[in-house]
Order: C-alpha cells, then sequence, then structure tokens
C-alpha cells in the first residue's frame, strides 16, 4: 500500500522532470529560479569545494546553491543531479505526510493524505525543478512530525528535532 503511492509519487515527478529537462514540455517556474541556483552551485562548487558547508549559516536565499554544491563538488555539476534531489526530496515528502497522518489518525487517512500529496500538481511540479519549495515543504514536515511527537512523548529528541527543522527553514527562505 505504501509503495504504490511512492512509486506513483516518484514516477510522475520524474517523468514532469524528464519531460522538462528534454524539452518535451516546459515547465512553469522553470526559468530564472532554477538557472539561478544551478549558477551559483557551480560557483559554490568551484570556489568552496566541501569548505561551503561552513557558509550554510549564510544570512541569504541560497542555502540551496549551497546544498547542492557539495554534490557537484563531490560528482560532477549537472542540472540533472540538483533535479533529481528535488525529486527525491519531494517522493520523500510524500512518506513524511504518510507518517504525520499516522501520528495523527489512522492507517487510511494516512494513505489517502498520502494519495493527494503524490498526485497533487503544483507539488509535482515543484518537486521536478531545483527550487526551494521541495525543500522547504520536506524540512517542515519533518518539523511537523517532530511537534506531534514532541507533544506526545515530551523527549529531547523531538525537541531537537523541532528545532533543527525550524532553523533550516528560516536558512532556506
Amino acid at each position: 500500500d505504501t509503495k504504490n503511492f511512492l512509486l506513483i509519487a516518484f514516477l510522475l515527478r520524474s517523468l514532469f522532470f524528464i519531460s522538462d529537462q528534454y524539452g518535451l514540455v516546459n515547465l512553469p517556474d522553470s526559468g530564472q529560479d532554477t538557472k539561478k541556483f544551478d549558477l551559483l552551485a557551480i560557483e559554490f562548487s568551484s570556489n568552496y569545494g566541501l569548505m561551503v558547508v561552513f557558509d550554510f549559516l549564510e544570512q541569504d536565499s541560497y542555502l540551496i546553491s549551497r546544498f547542492i554544491s557539495i554534490f557537484y563538488t563531490i560528482f560532477l555539476p549537472s542540472e540533472f543531479m540538483s533535479r533529481s534531489l528535488s525529486v527525491a526530496l519531494g517522493t520523500a515528502s510524500v512518506y513524511l505526510v504518510y507518517q504525520l497522518c499516522l501520528l495523527l489518525w489512522d492507517h487510511r487517512s494516512a494513505t489517502r493524505a498520502a494519495w493527494v500529496i503524490a498526485i497533487f500538481p503544483s507539488l509535482i511540479l515543484y518537486s521536478s525543478l531545483a527550487l526551494r519549495e521541495v525543500y522547504i515543504v520536506f524540512f517542515l514536515l519533518t518539523g511537523l512530525i517532530g511537534i506531534v511527537k514532541f507533544l506526545r512523548n515530551k523527549n529531547i529528541t523531538s525537541f531537537l528535532q523541532i528545532i533543527l527543522c525550524f532553523f533550516t527553514l528560516m536558512l532556506f527562505h
């Protein structure tokens, strides 16, 4: 059951990504921001290498470029890679919705919510582009899961998860 909505989520996001990457379809919002983030990632990779991690706390909106530059440093710069990261995080976000709903309600409700997120058009779109939105959704969902777990268990791990996720959200936007 879980495998089905995750598979569909991954396939839809990949289909949109590949269709746009190879010019079959021009996705909305696939223009300047995605190119800007990619060019900055290449620049960070060539100028800083792995040392870019020490600039993660910069107060600007380019954390996504810094993050992607790590992969560009380890491997080679490729827009395909940056967009694959978005597809992976978008698919993981579908699973996080399932987990969050499972904590709040039951398996049936969690499965339905995950299916809605798996096929929701704007989430598919932004998960197939190298934009901040997919990262923001991922960390927001992880933070919300931390809140639910903290309210139930009052443990330090969940509290730290909340702090880390919302701090990261602040850096992304």
